[in-house]
């Protein structure tokens, strides 16, 4: 009986020892990847917040980061789509609207002007007080009747 306790308690020991370990690689990564982020090096923070990511990071903030990465790089699809899956998972209001004046930007650089007015539009609906997104709102909309009237 006490053998099954220590084995019970060494392998629980063990589980423990194992998350800690995935933790602070998950945060060295996250680290570097912020560092890499500061240094402009957009590339090589993508590959941090990637591999954050594959380990098992499901902290928004990584994942709002890869996104980030992939605008910085002029990869507007691929933070595109990281911005709408943010859009899904975000767990507050702040965190949505971010995600949403986000892809509202992606949409520009894409000169896809409705989908970013749509985006900008879902932003305020989630925080009225932003003059940036309120800003980019007005600008895609002036785009979008530019193209419109060039049609």
């Amino acid at each position: 009986m006490q053998a099954k306790i220590i084995l019970f308690i060494l392998f629980s020991s063990l589980c423990v020892l194992n998350a800690i370990a995935q933790d602070a690689n998950n945060n060295l990564m996250l680290y570097e990847g912020n560092r890499q982020y500061k240094l402009k090096n957009y590339e090589e923070a993508q590959k941090y917040y990637q591999k954050a990511i594959d380990a098992g990071s499901s902290d928004q903030k990584t994942h709002f980061n890869l996104a980030d990465t992939y605008y910085q790089q002029g990869k507007y699809k691929e933070a595109a789509t990281k911005f709408e899956e943010l859009v899904n998972t975000a767990e507050t209001k702040k965190e949505k609207a971010s995600a949403y004046h986000n892809l509202g930007n992606s949409w520009l650089k894409q000169k896809e002007y409705q989908k970013s007015v749509d985006a900008y539009k879902n932003a305020l609906k989630n925080n009225p007080a932003d003059d940036d997104t309120r800003y980019n709102l007005a600008y895609a909309q002036k785009k979008e009747n530019d193209d419109a009237l060039r049609s």
